[in-house]
């Protein structure tokens, strides 16, 4: 499981997401922020299909 992780963080960090986590940082994020990050990704891959970034906002 920490091979994945550590994999998930070194892919992050890298173009074209920039996120510069650690596994510590990465670690403490909590459920809404990881759900931030999966959405980046995915808005990354198909930008038609962006969420609102405004998490907070759903209902």
């Amino acid at each position: 499981m920490s091979d994945q992780i550590k994999f998930i963080v070194d892919s992050l960090n890298k173009e074209p997401f920039k996120k510069n986590y650690n596994l510590i940082t990465f670690d403490s994020l909590g459920p809404m922020q990881l759900l931030q990050v999966l959405n980046d990704v995915l808005a990354e891959i198909d930008p038609k299909e962006h969420l609102p970034s405004g998490l907070g906002d759903w209902k």
